[in-house]
């Protein structure tokens, strides 16, 4: 059976699903089903719009200083640590204080590996012990 056909299939056994649920409606009943159903057809619309760009689409919206900021504040190996980002262009500077070697190597991985950097400039301290 081939894509299509399922599709088929799961729009008619839909189609038989409001047949049955509707029977028995008066025509009122009938009209007020209408009507829900072009609003959840317009909500539905509105969310595919809106959630089918998805965590990317919100990504993308930031600005590379921002998508930046956002991998280093959520990455859980940097809670500690306190850094400034800067763009310029596609370049970002990461500058402040990381507690180790091991996460300076983590801040600038993230960096470099973000959508649209194409340097990353170093200017982080080890925070002294």
């Amino acid at each position: 059976m081939g894509k299509g056909c399922a599709g088929r299939w799961v729009c008619l056994a839909g189609l038989f699903g409001v047949l049955a649920l509707t029977s028995g409606c008066t025509q009122q009943d009938a009209e007020a089903m209408t009507c829900i159903g072009s609003k959840l057809a317009a909500v539905a619309g509105d969310l595919k719009e809106n959630l089918g760009v998805g965590w990317q689409g919100v990504y993308n919206g930031m600005g590379l200083e921002g998508r930046v900021a956002a991998r280093l504040h959520w990455d859980k190996n940097l809670a500690d640590a306190k850094i400034q980002v800067k763009a310029a262009g596609a370049e970002i500077e990461l500058k402040g204080t990381v507690q180790n070697q091991e996460q300076r190597r983590r801040a600038l991985d993230l960096a470099e590996t973000t959508w649209g950097v194409e340097r990353v400039s170093d200017s982080l301290e080890l925070a002294a012990p």
